[in-house]
């Protein structure tokens, strides 16, 4: 038998080695994707996910759930919003992203918030080395007014 693989995916990386997101800045944070333009001649499909490293995330269900509450109630909600899935470059194209949905609460977060990213060939396991992994680093907007703030139990403080 004879193997063919596709190995363009060896030209893709993160555009950042870490990403930051604000907490109720906004809820999407775009994650750029880029590829040698001298390899550019077709397209490329490429697959990511993100997984916990100290952020907790949350299904899309839950996640939009939370987002339809008030901002008081939203404890246990998670930071982020678990993604997984695939971008495509266009012929030509050098950048693309994905997106990643963060959650605003009202807790204040004693630690800094980590997700990972990580870049697959289709339907394969992530890839390793340090061009396919990047971080997403949380910030915290509540230490602004700790007057309404609160520290929150389910794990994401």
């Amino acid at each position: 038998g004879a193997f063919m693989y596709d190995m363009e995916w060896i030209r893709v990386k993160f555009s950042k080695v870490e990403y930051v997101a604000l907490e109720g800045s906004d809820h999407t944070v775009k994650i750029f994707l880029q590829r040698d333009l001298q390899w550019s001649n077709s397209t490329l499909t490429i697959g990511y996910s993100t997984s916990d490293l100290s952020a907790i995330g949350v299904d899309a269900s839950k996640f939009d759930k939370c987002l339809r509450s008030h901002l008081s109630q939203r404890d246990g909600c998670g930071d982020y919003e678990q993604a997984a899935g695939d971008v495509t470059f266009k012929e030509g194209e050098e950048h693309t992203y994905f997106a990643v949905r963060v959650m605003d609460d009202n807790c204040i977060e004693r630690r800094l918030e980590y997700v990972q990213l990580n870049l697959h060939q289709i339907g394969g396991s992530p890839l390793r080395g340090e061009n396919y992994r990047a971080q997403l680093r949380i910030d915290d907007n509540d230490w602004q007014d700790g007057t309404l703030s609160r520290n929150c139990t389910g794990g994401n403080n």
